[in-house]
């Protein structure tokens, strides 16, 4: 069964908060009513698995720099955007960074743009460098 928050004002006039585990919202604001409290709000808990969080996979920002740096030095000596992604996906160490250009890889591969690929993944990658690539691309 859901757990939710609530919040809600008694017959006296105080403020309250708490929270209930109930089948439905309904349930939850039938509950307050019969206490004759005055439901402000009602929210559903979400129950987040640790793993989930993405912050313990953070791909840094220095991560990103040598990524861009080591791009930019393939490209410079003419190899394919598919290949130098490719090849860098198999050096960096990083897990999430790793998957995350394993997916740049796989997009590019399906015919998107590089800066396409990236702008998929606005969580990793800031947007100055995925207007930064779709200018290059268009120059």
């Amino acid at each position: 069964m859901p757990t939710y928050q609530f919040k809600a004002i008694t017959a006296d006039g105080k403020n309250i908060e708490g929270k209930e585990t109930a089948p439905s919202r309904a349930e939850i604001l039938s509950r307050l009513r019969e206490k004759q409290h005055y439901p402000l709000t009602v929210e559903e808990v979400i129950e987040k698995d640790i793993k989930d969080l993405k912050v313990f996979g953070r791909v840094k920002t220095k991560h990103i720099a040598v990524f861009c740096r080591q791009f930019y030095t393939m490209m410079n000596a003419g190899v394919t955007i598919v290949n130098s992604l490719d090849i860098l996906r198999q050096q960096v160490e990083h897990k999430r960074f790793q998957e995350s250009i394993t997916k740049l890889y796989e997009d590019v591969q399906k015919g998107y743009t590089f800066s396409e690929a990236l702008e998929q993944q606005p969580h990793i990658y800031p947007s100055l460098l995925i207007h930064m690539a779709a200018a290059g691309e268009a120059s």
